[in-house]
């Protein structure tokens, strides 16, 4: 099993970056709906759990993209994301899902 706080922890430590707050945060994927954008201004998402995405969702940020693989189960490590976040499934979700983000607010 993967400790993602440890290497959340990790990443901040190497960037010397002394967060103000830490705590999960949800979004949501909603049946019928394929684009969602989220602000992450003054903070860093860690994108935890990415198997609770499907297979080629892309994932978008001032910092970084993302296509979610056919291995995912196989990733290891997490990614982060900031700025405008933008997520783009590859297909309409025929039932309500979460995805977790691990917030650090700066």
């Amino acid at each position: 099993m993967y400790d993602y706080l440890n290497h959340i922890n990790l990443q901040l430590e190497q960037r010397c970056i002394e967060p103000k707050l830490q705590q999960f945060r949800y979004l949501s994927l909603e049946p019928g709906l394929t684009r969602y954008e989220m602000k992450a201004y003054n903070e860093i998402l860690f994108l935890i759990k990415p198997s609770q995405l499907p297979v080629g969702t892309v994932i978008v940020s001032e910092c970084r993209s993302r296509v979610i693989p056919t291995d995912v189960a196989e990733v290891q490590g997490i990614e982060d994301f900031s700025g405008l976040v933008v997520i783009q499934l590859p297909g309409v979700p025929a039932k309500k899902k979460t995805i977790e983000f691990v917030q650090i607010t700066l």
